[in-house]
């Protein structure tokens, strides 16, 4: 298991990180989110709002953007599979220094 703690600014969008698997992440993560609020978006078309208090569940094949107007950034801690996300944020690290 691999534990991560973020902080995403107003007007972030994670989609262009993920350009190698057709811009959805591919690992699950659960996590709490400690301040402000993220859009989430799924390859499946749905969408859902994670706000401060809340316990997600992200499967995969998931994007996420901050409302550039939000009053205050994003702040999370995230727990993933070790092996998935390691695969992925190998290949995220190598398309991002292309």
């Amino acid at each position: 298991m691999v534990c991560a703690v973020h902080h995403f600014a107003p007007g972030t969008d994670i989609t262009p990180a993920f350009e190698a698997f057709g811009e959805w992440c591919p690992v699950p993560h659960w996590g709490y989110c400690f301040k402000g609020e993220m859009i989430m978006r799924y390859k499946d078309g749905s969408e859902e709002i994670v706000r401060a208090g809340d316990v997600f569940y992200l499967h995969k094949d998931h994007t996420m953007i901050i409302d550039k107007n939000a009053p205050v950034a994003c702040e999370i801690i995230e727990f993933s599979n070790a092996a998935d996300f390691v695969e992925a944020e190998t290949i995220v690290t190598k398309t991002a220094k292309k």
